[in-house]
């Protein structure tokens, strides 16, 4: 069963306690307590994706910036502390590349999504301040969506058709946390995210000039998923 079958459940599953917090808001509450609380957060940036390496002829090359958004949902304990469950969906980031050696031309374009899960710690380095910065470490699994991988050199057309796999992800980052209101916190964060391989089936589809194709088994394409992010979100206590 594909892993994109659950996200749905999942996000709504994130998405309640947003309604529960809402709802403590309109009435004026705030958290039981100012430094033991569930929370729930929204936020989106933008990921900014290194060097595609690999085993493909775009191993050299650096994707196009694009954007991400996630939800969560956690604890915050002993004033300092906090563990979340995130979801984060990172859009996809054209990879392309251009030669020309001679008369032989050689284009090779790519791209790639993912939907990735996260289990996160944090650790605030200040406590008592209005703006807290933190440290944060986590690790999940990622549902990485390869698209075609084309090459066109020449008058022939080489294609290696994208799969979805799960791979092994994990972040690190710092930011700060400010505080909003009561109810609401601000947070600013810079993260590195390893999000495992993006993979192309193996099999090969060649198209010649005159139009004739053939499908051989070849070597499956590969490109990492390595990223810079930068994000704001907001984080409702309840």
């Amino acid at each position: 069963m594909s892993i994109n079958k659950f996200i749905k459940p999942v996000i709504a599953t994130l998405l309640l306690p947003l309604s529960a917090s809402a709802s403590a808001m309109s009435m004026g509450n705030g958290p039981a307590s100012d430094t033991d609380y569930f929370y729930a957060g929204v936020k989106a940036g933008t990921v900014m994706p290194g060097n595609t390496q690999g085993n493909s002829d775009l191993q050299s090359v650096t994707g196009d910036k694009t954007y991400t958004a996630g939800v969560s949902f956690g604890r915050k304990f002993q004033d300092r502390f906090a563990a979340e469950l995130e979801y984060t969906y990172r859009a996809k980031s054209d990879i392309d590349s251009s030669s020309l050696v001679g008369d032989i031309s050689a284009t090779n374009s790519w791209d790639a999504s993912a939907n990735t899960f996260m289990l996160n710690m944090t650790a605030d380095l200040l406590t008592g301040y209005a703006v807290r910065p933190y440290v944060k470490l986590g690790a999940g699994a990622s549902s990485n969506k390869s698209a075609d991988y084309v090459l066109v050199n020449n008058n022939e057309t080489s294609t290696w058709k994208g799969k979805t796999t799960t791979e092994f992800a994990w972040n690190l980052g710092f930011g700060a946390t400010i505080n909003t209101s009561k109810m609401i916190d601000t947070n600013i964060e810079y993260s590195y995210v390893d999000r495992g391989e993006s993979k192309t089936n193996s099999d090969v589809t060649f198209i010649d000039s005159s139009g004739g194709s053939s499908t051989t088994a070849g070597t499956a394409k590969t490109g990492k998923l390595r990223d810079q992010v930068i994000t704001v979100g907001l984080r409702f206590k309840f």
